[in-house]
């Protein structure tokens, strides 16, 4: 009897830190490389095997953590390739290039700085990938930049989080249904 009760606590806890060492690498690649929605982490709470509220929380924050830990990559790499000789010389030569720039997001980039990049990662189902190459360019804080980036990652879920809980409260409100109905 006892030994069923630690073989069940030791299965659950290993699978609930393989689950969340999967989070944590699903948030580092979408920082670096994956250009899809960070929002399916939330896949994730179902199989955690904690309350409801405790299995959000420790997702949004190992997330948080994985996208800022990738964030550190993808800013050394953009910000790297962007100042190198060779990109900068490419570049140059482009027709209308600087105009671009100063129109595009680079412009935006240098007027926002850590306000935008937050503004930017904080909005649901938008890739995290692009956002972080785009302001990596300009930024050489790699330490500032994650923390932005974790603070934004943490906004963002919690954005979506009220959006479904939002959406589930107006369609279970017995009006709503009601005007369904007929």
């Amino acid at each position: 009897m006892v030994q069923e009760w630690v073989i069940e606590q030791l299965t659950s806890t290993q699978s609930t830190s393989l689950v969340l060492a999967a989070v944590f690498v699903y948030s580092v690649l979408l920082a670096v490389a994956l250009p899809f929605p960070a929002e399916f982490v939330f896949l994730a709470v179902f199989s955690l095997g904690l309350p409801r509220r405790t299995a959000l929380a420790v997702v949004m924050v190992v997330a948080a953590s994985g996208n800022a830990f990738g964030s550190l990559f993808a800013q050394r790499l953009g910000y790297g390739v962007s100042h190198a000789a060779p990109v900068t010389r490419l570049f140059q030569r482009v027709p209308g290039y600087a105009r671009f720039r100063r129109r595009s997001s680079v412009a935006f980039v240098r007027k926002y700085r850590y306000v935008g990049l937050t503004a930017a990662l904080s909005i649901p189902f938008l890739p995290v990938t692009a956002t972080l190459y785009a302001f990596s360019v300009l930024e050489d804080d790699p330490w500032r930049f994650a923390a932005t980036v974790f603070v934004a990652t943490l906004i963002r879920l919690s954005v979506f989080l009220a959006l479904v809980y939002g959406g589930i409260y107006v369609l279970d409100d017995p009006r709503i249904r009601r005007l369904a109905a007929t």
